[in-house]
């Protein structure tokens, strides 16, 4: 499991640490890793963490560029974000872009792009129902394949982040 993004609160990774230890009981070789510059919650997580005594499975990293995050990425294969509020949500857009499967609240453009059962895991404040889920797709190769191909199909034919922002530079200097 992964997520990363600012660490403030609306994002809700708290909410994220208390699903993940959830699913930590049922798979002691989980782990979360949790990356970005603090916006004022990293203390208040490290100490949920620490109560919840997930220290050598949850992992706080400070901010990284995408190249590095993408290193740790390969190595999972869910995202987890439960915004309380997002705008296009770059970073559920990259994950999906790298296969993961992603956990989310259906805030902000997620809606967009993310379908329940299809290509992502909407999060209801339901944690039984999304450990369900998430449990099913662990134990099933076939189904885990199956969302993981409709998340790639999703943005097959779409221009990563990096390449739109590139060409509408090079528009905007043709028109100059």
């Amino acid at each position: 499991f992964i997520y990363w993004g600012r660490l403030c609160p609306y994002k809700n990774i708290d909410k994220a640490i208390n699903l993940f230890s959830k699913l930590y009981k049922s798979n002691k070789k989980a782990t979360f890793k949790i990356i970005g510059p603090d916006f004022g919650s990293k203390k208040f997580l490290k100490k949920k963490i620490k109560k919840l005594q997930l220290e050598k499975n949850v992992l706080i990293f400070d901010y990284m560029n995408f190249e590095e995050i993408k290193k740790y990425a390969e190595k999972s294969s869910f995202f987890i974000q439960l915004s309380s509020y997002e705008g296009m949500a770059m970073s559920v857009c990259e994950s999906m872009q790298l296969g993961l499967i992603p956990l989310v609240t259906n805030v902000g453009q997620i809606k967009r792009y993310c379908k329940d059962l299809h290509n992502c895991f909407i999060y209801k404040n339901d944690d039984v129902e999304i450990l369900e889920n998430i449990s099913r797709l662990i134990n099933s190769e076939k189904e885990y394949l199956k969302i993981r191909e409709n998340i790639i199909e999703t943005w097959s034919s779409q221009p990563t982040y990096k390449k739109d922002m590139l060409n509408a530079i090079e528009n905007l200097i043709r028109k100059i």
